[in-house]
């Protein structure tokens, strides 16, 4: 003993990297330990149904678990009641650690609205994909005479028209009134000069 000592005193550097590495390993251990206390590693809970409950219900059932909630975000289906839980991340049945967040989806109390994008003097066809892009699974096109084929005209919300910018539920009925094309572009203004002759010929009659 008397000669290692003797040695650290002739080396004092080597004594102090040794000192040093003793007590990074003396802090490592206790880390590893803390870190393993703190996250309870190796432990593990199933995570419940909470799917077609209340808010409130699915946080009771959660918390007696050791679990946190929280509603990020919703969707509207009519089938389901709202404000009911919808979607869980982690889903039901997964095996997380206790003291895990709840990631819930609802079902919304009425359905998202959404801006009506202008889509008159543009095709069809790419009236159809803004519409489905924006969420509107209810489109359907009615066609009118007109010489602009697959142009759109007009376009009606439940039966009625609506302009661009308004705001409507995306579950309405979108009906795209589309031109087919198969009328002269000149035989409107054939029809229009001949309306006008006839009331001229009607105010001779008079």
């Amino acid at each position: 003993m008397s000669k290692i000592l003797a040695f650290f005193k002739q080396h004092p550097i080597i004594a102090t990297l040794l000192e040093i590495m003793v007590v990074a390993v003396i802090l490592c251990t206790i880390l590893i330990f803390w870190l393993d206390s703190y996250t309870r590693h190796g432990t593990a809970t199933i995570v419940p149904s909470v799917r077609y409950l209340t808010v409130a219900e699915a946080s009771d059932i959660l918390s007696r678990k050791g679990f946190r909630c929280e509603v990020i975000d919703s969707l509207f289906n009519d089938r389901v009641a709202p404000g009911v839980v919808v979607e869980q991340t982690p889903d039901a049945e997964s095996r997380v650690k206790e003291g895990r967040i709840i990631y819930l989806t609802i079902n919304a109390f009425s359905p998202k609205k959404v801006t009506m994008p202008s889509l008159i003097d543009g095709s069809a066809r790419q009236a159809q994909a803004i519409l489905r892009a924006l969420g509107f699974d209810n489109v359907r096109i009615e066609y009118e005479p007109s010489p602009y084929k697959d142009l759109v005209l007009d376009v009606l919300c439940n039966g009625r028209q609506v302009e661009s910018g308004e705001k409507i539920p995306m579950t309405s009925r979108i009906t795209l009134i589309v031109g087919m094309g198969d009328m002269p572009a000149d035989s409107l203004s054939s029809e229009t000069a001949a309306a006008d002759s006839l009331i001229i010929d009607q105010s001779w009659i008079e």
